[in-house]
């Protein structure tokens, strides 16, 4: 039997400049994916990689702050505006990726309604927006049907 890929989770750039993508395998488990080369994954599943460019760019900040000019008065900007916010579960559009950080937890990447991105950890996104988070993670459950015994 012929393993098939399932969906692309996440892509990474190694050290030597090399794309590689984190595949998701149809009847394996989340804890098996594998990192696959660029190369491989625009060879043998164009379609695949093409859909999760796709997702990428549909869920791109439609503006991000420029930290080429005055990146300390944006960032306090940044830190003003998400202090004045009292209730994060009206002012997040989104929460649109999480990864693992050095610390226990994950840093959590969130859109907010005005186009403005920001990465918190995961315990202060939990706190603050529980219903977001939620929406997160059933939007990416991965749904495998109940083996009959």
């Amino acid at each position: 039997m012929i393993d098939t890929p399932e969906f692309i989770c996440s892509h990474r750039r190694i050290e030597n400049g090399e794309v590689l993508y984190q595949v998701k395998w149809i009847g394996y488990d989340c804890e098996d994916t594998t990192w696959e080369p660029e190369n491989v994954v625009q060879e043998e599943w164009p379609e695949l990689l093409q859909a999760y460019l796709d997702d990428i760019k549909r869920n791109a900040p439609s503006k991000m702050y420029d930290f080429k000019s005055s990146q300390q008065e944006q960032s306090d900007a940044l830190f003003e505006y998400l202090e004045s916010i009292e209730d994060w579960e009206e002012a997040v559009d989104e929460i649109v990726y999480m990864e693992k950080c050095k610390v226990p937890g994950y840093l959590v990447y969130v859109k907010w309604k005005d186009g403005t991105c920001s990465v918190h950890h995961s315990s202060q996104v939990n706190e603050r927006c529980p219903q977001k988070m939620i929406d997160f993670y059933e939007k990416h459950l991965v749904k495998t049907p109940l083996s009959k015994q």
